[in-house]
């Protein structure tokens, strides 16, 4: 399938979070998605420490970038290129990577990103292809091989990252990473978000395929008739939060289907979404969620929430 934009629109977001409340059962909504823009900011400045395991930036040490190759969940903290060890950006830090094209960069915190960006590389290009004679721009324009099903079950982080950015999370002020601890038991990645109300109403993440980037997603093939997603998730002081992910059917129409609005609780509560009678081809967005600081209760101004054991079943 041709590659694909995802944009959540906040406005039917919006209407899709006010449309709820917790007595509500399971809500179906219908969107299109539009281009947007990823917001990217330079400062920060130390020199590089040791190598070691990451999942995010965030997870590394000021002046290690989190390097890892589409695909894989896991990766290496690695210094920044020399080009930009005093102010690092995505833009100079993509040189870790073999090659540019389907490389991507994120970055966690806009007010901390010498400490927080992520790099994701495309996979090096074919060598046989190159011991062939075929010139290395040929090689990356070569079509890529037609997915096999991911099969059910299976564990979410495995196939999908928390990378496309919803509202706030553009602005860079809902910084993502991995949990302090993580529960015994579980299975994928525990996922941590804290979120500074800002400039809208609207924040969140959704989980699409690595290494595609805000504007450039592609769908994942998924086995047919799974019957739900289930995961668990918690927050403090009570925040009301929205699960959702994104199907993509045999016409190419998107439909994003979500779980009743949620206050959670500051203990781990286990969760579904019901995907029984629900026809698909691909998956657009694995799991996502979104949240509206309007419904949030008053006397706090930010979230802290988590979530974690994301499978599809």
């Amino acid at each position: 399938m041709n590659r694909q934009t995802l944009v959540l629109i906040l406005f039917s977001l919006y209407v899709a979070l006010h449309g709820c409340d917790e007595s509500n059962d399971q809500t179906e909504e219908q969107f299109i998605f539009i281009d947007a823009e990823v917001v990217t900011t330079e400062d920060a400045e130390s020199e590089p420490e040791q190598s070691e395991g990451c999942v995010f930036g965030t997870d590394c040490a000021e002046g290690l970038a989190c390097v890892k190759e589409r695909g894989v969940a896991n990766g290496q903290c690695q210094p920044f290129p020399e080009s930009c060890t005093t102010s690092p950006t995505c833009e100079c830090t993509l040189a870790l990577c073999a090659t540019l094209a389907g490389s991507s960069c994120s970055v966690g915190s806009m007010d901390d990103p010498a400490s927080s960006i992520t790099v994701t590389c495309a996979p090096s290009t074919n060598p046989q292809m190159q011991d062939a004679g075929v010139p290395p721009d040929d090689a990356e324009l070569a079509e890529e091989p037609e997915q096999l099903p991911v099969d059910l079950p299976f564990v979410v982080d495995d196939h999908f990252a928390p990378i496309y950015k919803v509202g706030d999370a553009l602005n860079g002020v809902i910084t993502a990473s991995g949990c302090p601890d993580e529960r015994e038991g579980i299975v994928g990645q525990c996922h941590k978000f804290y979120w500074r109300y800002h400039q809208t109403d609207i924040g969140g993440y959704s989980w699409v395929r690595p290494g595609d980037t805000q504007d450039d997603v592609e769908p994942v093939v998924v086995a047919p008739n799974a019957r739900r997603i289930t995961f668990s998730a918690w927050g403090e002081r009570r925040p009301y939060v929205l699960f959702n992910m994104i199907l993509v059917d045999e016409a190419g129409e998107q439909e994003v289907v979500s779980g009743e609005l949620i206050r959670l609780t500051s203990t781990p509560t286990d969760y579904a979404i019901d995907l029984t009678n629900k026809t698909y081809t691909s998956i657009l967005a694995g799991f996502g969620w979104v949240a509206s600081a309007e419904q949030q209760p008053t006397s706090i101004n930010a979230m802290m929430i988590y979530m974690d054991n994301i499978r599809w079943e």
